[in-house]
């Protein structure tokens, strides 16, 4: 936690950024299970149930779920990963550009970040 901003003020300015950062957006643990989903990926993929503490990959056709665990793993051990796969909605299962990098969350410890982009 930021000693110059207290941590409800962390989390409101991260759900500020995940919003403006891509048309889907979750926030990871390090074994790539959803601690926190964006409002667009939840419209999108969440199907009127929370997707917190599944695991993203999940999301992904099944042909594409071992790409994003395998993306999960490098990112948490090299900072990042960028993928393109599907991922399942109830219209269909279009692509999306992954990219996923490790952060510090709000909280001090190892979180990742999953920024989708609809290709």
């Amino acid at each position: 936690m930021s000693p110059l901003m207290p941590q409800s003020d962390l989390h409101h300015e991260l759900d500020q950024l995940m919003e403006a950062a891509g048309d889907a957006v979750f926030r990871l643990d390090p074994a790539g299970r959803i601690v926190h989903a964006s409002l667009r990926a939840l419209r999108r993929f969440g199907q009127g149930r929370p997707l917190d503490g599944i695991a993203l990959s999940t999301l992904g056709v099944d042909a594409d779920q071992p790409q994003i665990e395998d993306a999960i793993a490098a990112a948490g051990a090299a900072d990042q990963a960028l993928i393109s796969v599907r991922l399942q909605e109830p219209g269909g299962a279009p692509w999306f550009e992954l990219r996923i990098s490790r952060f510090t969350g709000p909280g001090g410890g190892a979180e990742l970040l999953a920024v989708g982009r609809d290709i």
